[in-house]
């Protein structure tokens, strides 16, 4: 299952920065197409990440046994992460309310915690014992 993870974050910064780049261009259809893969993948991806953890309990890091950095790293990604669930719904609730003034505002900062949180879950990846 940490690969079907690792698969589901990588197609989501592959999407992420195609609707990026297609709302700064106006292309507004394909921007929210693109934003719902990338939170269909979003919703898979959190539920199969508490189902494995209700079933396979918490994840060794080998690499983080002696590492300062390495687990400051793997703290910011659980904190980027807790963050930006209620950023993303609400940047989504804008865009959809079409208050899209405030919806920017918030989508630059939800969309870099995103891509973020995206790339450091691929990167833990080979951090953990599965990847081995």
């Amino acid at each position: 299952m940490p690969e079907i993870v690792t698969g589901l974050n990588a197609l989501i910064v592959a999407v992420l920065l195609p609707a990026l780049w297609a709302a700064r261009i106006g292309k507004i259809d394909l921007h929210k197409k693109l934003i719902t893969v990338a939170l269909v993948a979003s919703t898979i991806l959190l539920g199969l990440w508490f189902y494995e953890k209700y079933i396979n309990g918490s994840t060794v890091y080998k690499s983080l046994s002696n590492s300062r950095g390495a687990k400051i790293f793997l703290a910011t990604h659980i904190f980027s992460s807790v963050v930006e669930l209620p950023l993303i719904v609400w940047a989504v609730i804008l865009g959809i309310k079409g208050k899209i003034a405030k919806h920017r505002k918030i989508a630059r900062i939800t969309a870099c915690i995103w891509l973020y949180t995206s790339i450091t879950g691929i990167m833990l990846y080979f951090m953990t014992d599965y990847s081995i």
